[in-house]
């Protein structure tokens, strides 16, 4: 198979994936019936409000009608507007989307790579002390659940010590930056905590993983014969362990996308960190639908870019892939 037709197979299957999470959203929202009772029922939201929301969604109009409704509205980016915050949803989002983004890629980040390193030289020291003490540190951080976590170091190291802030939504981010220096340190310190917690949450899974793909690999013949040729077991492990050890890593990761979306929105929660998953946190204790609506569908939209990327990867490190 071409290089192209499978970026286009790959492409058509994330486009229906993204069907699918349209349909099953319109769904489960409307489930408990009416989807604007709580506005309906809320004598703080006026009337007027009310009635235009209700016309312009047609939600008195049959379900077919509502979902093509639905469909058009959200190929028009209008995702609906928070009556709690009095702004459209795609602009909450657009503020907010950010923030998510750059916690999940560094927490990712910070995993893969200290999992690649440790996971392959503990491969190196099979059966020693130091790799029976990582493996049960591993099973044991990947046991505990993410909000527990979170707690702890929220609790440790920004109550009890005092050097980060309890709440990073009180610090405000402007772009474009006045002073650059002073913004990235700003960055780093109100998302520390969060992305270390979502980082030690998937590092232990990450770590095992490693750890197997590298024992497989170092019984593997050409690195019998690297040995035999005479190779540094630092240039072995380097350019031979690790280099053929990152398929299985890159599957693993594909497959946790939707764990590490969700463990991300438990995470914001925890810390009040100012993305798309405290967005939805605050959009559920305020059911505030067209809020919760639409940073479903845009976070179910960056699991399935992050997939369909990961599939590109994968097909360049395993040119393999493209004949399947």
């Amino acid at each position: 198979m071409s290089l192209t037709r499978y970026i286009v197979r790959r492409g058509i299957q994330s486009i229906i994936t993204f069907f699918i999470i349209l349909a099953v959203t319109f769904v489960i929202i409307r489930i408990r019936g009416n989807p604007l009772a709580f506005y309906i029922q809320n004598p703080r939201i006026p009337a007027e409000v009310v009635r235009d929301l209700i016309e312009e969604w047609g939600i008195n109009e049959p379900l077919h009608i509502q979902f093509i409704n639905y469909l058009l509205k959200i190929f028009q980016l209008d995702l609906g507007y928070s009556i709690h915050y009095r702004k459209p949803v795609i602009e909450l989002i657009a503020t907010y989307l950010p923030w998510s983004i750059w916690l999940l890629g560094m927490s990712v980040t910070i995993s893969l790579v200290l999992s690649m390193i440790i996971g392959s030289y503990l491969a190196t020291r099979y059966g020693s002390r130091l790799d029976r003490f990582m493996v049960f540190m591993g099973l044991t951080i990947r046991s505990f659940p993410v909000f527990w976590i979170g707690m702890i170091i929220l609790y440790y190291f920004a109550y009890t010590l005092n050097l980060f802030p309890i709440s990073p939504t009180t610090y405000l981010l402007t772009f474009p930056p006045q002073n650059i220096l002073e913004w990235i340190t700003t960055l780093f310190y109100i998302s520390a905590l969060p992305i270390i917690s979502l980082a030690m949450v998937h590092f232990g899974g990450d770590l095992i993983i490693m750890r197997g793909a590298a024992l497989s690999v170092s019984t593997d013949d050409y690195v019998v014969v690297a040995k035999a040729v005479g190779f540094s077991n630092s240039y072995i492990l380097r350019k031979i362990i690790i280099r053929n050890s990152v398929l299985p890593m890159v599957t693993y990761a594909s497959l946790n996308y939707a764990l590490i979306m969700s463990g991300s929105v438990i995470i914001e929660a925890v810390f009040s960190y100012p993305g798309v998953g405290w967005l939805i946190y605050q959009a559920v204790l305020l059911s505030d639908y067209f809020l919760i609506q639409g940073a479903f569908l845009i976070l179910s939209l960056v699991v399935i870019v992050f997939n369909f990327i990961t599939d590109l990867i994968y097909m360049l490190l395993d040119p393999r892939v493209r004949l399947r």
